[in-house]
């Protein structure tokens, strides 16, 4: 399976001018990714959707540009975006009974866990008792393999270097099936 993903689109960071250099940043990354040969299967589109989670028309324009794709994506919050103002321009996206924007999703045969560390107010995420509850039952059963995915690299917004992804199959890593199932600690390598 070959997983693109997309992070820190920061749109509305110039909040009103039209071709911000992010917008022509993430029309050109859709234009490639819909013209890879092989085409991915599966697109991650990860926080910092916006730049100020208030901004309804930068979560219209990021959805009119990030849906240019032609095929299934996976959407997760940043520290920069709001759950209701994301919400409000996709319902689609799922919810946990708490109302944090972390669920489940199968796709070719993979079960991905998109996980919400979106913590109101600070620059920063975190996982809160809820959080960390509701992680721990998905993790229960990894009876189907699982993908723990952790991104890699420095922060710099707009201005993002490359990004690393580090990807452990649970299955086939005992120590790692056995941390994730105690959702006791992150479950990565870092790629140098």
């Amino acid at each position: 399976m070959l997983i693109a993903q997309i992070t820190d689109l920061h749109i509305g960071f110039d909040r009103d001018n039209p071709h911000e250099l992010n917008i022509r940043r993430l029309n050109l990354v859709i234009d490639q990714i819909n013209a890879m040969t092989p085409r991915p299967d599966l697109l991650i589109v990860s926080g910092d959707l916006v730049e100020n989670g208030d901004d309804q028309r930068a979560y219209r324009h990021m959805e009119s540009l990030v849906k240019r794709w032609q095929g299934p994506l996976l959407w997760a919050v940043g520290n920069h975006d709001s759950r209701t103002g994301l919400r409000e321009v996709l319902p689609e996206v799922p919810t946990d009974d708490n109302g944090f924007i972390q669920y489940e999703a199968e796709h070719g045969g993979l079960r991905f866990v998109v996980i919400d560390t979106l913590d109101v107010g600070r620059h920063g995420g975190m996982v809160c008792e809820a959080r960390a509850a509701w992680l721990k039952a998905r993790l229960r059963d990894l009876g189907m393999d699982t993908l723990f995915c952790r991104l890699a690299g420095r922060h710099r917004g707009a201005a993002a270097g490359p990004l690393v992804v580090s990807v452990l199959r649970a299955s086939a890593n005992p120590e790692c099936a056995s941390l994730c199932r105690s959702a006791q600690g992150v479950c990565a390598r870092r790629r140098r």
